[in-house]
């Protein structure tokens, strides 16, 4: 395999709601692959510098974005495969696989002292409001 056509991949990181797999993360850009299991929503957070965006590769995913305190549901986005939902800065979210799916995820560098989380990641149903 040529050096062109290599993607390693840097690091799995495994969440309640799938994985996080780890292909490129420089002081500039981070690439994922995130593998979302159905039932499973991610935390409702918010990154203050960290811009995301979730482009779909398959399966069906629910994008909500919350108001500024995080408590109130503000937009709901359905993706398909091919959709993308850019995050910017600031803005309460959270993110869940309606069924199996597989989203990549472009952003600025993930910092642990950027996220603040006002729901911890957990089981969800669909139907659930």
């Amino acid at each position: 395999m040529s050096q062109e056509s290599e993607i390693p991949i840097v690091g799995v990181t495994l969440k309640r709601w799938g994985a996080e797999r780890h292909i490129v993360t420089t002081d500039r850009y981070t690439g994922k692959i995130l593998d979302l299991n159905p039932g499973f929503c991610s935390s409702i957070h918010r990154h203050h510098e960290k811009m995301e965006t979730f482009y779909v590769w398959s399966g069906i995913v629910r994008v909500e974005i919350y108001d500024d305190a995080g408590q109130i549901r503000t937009e709901r986005y359905d993706l398909t495969c091919g959709q993308a939902k850019t995050i910017f800065p600031g803005a309460y979210h959270c993110f869940q696989g309606l069924i199996p799916s597989t989203v990549v995820e472009f952003s600025t560098p993930h910092r642990d002292e950027d996220v603040e989380r006002i729901r911890e990641s957990m089981a969800r149903n669909v139907s659930d409001e």
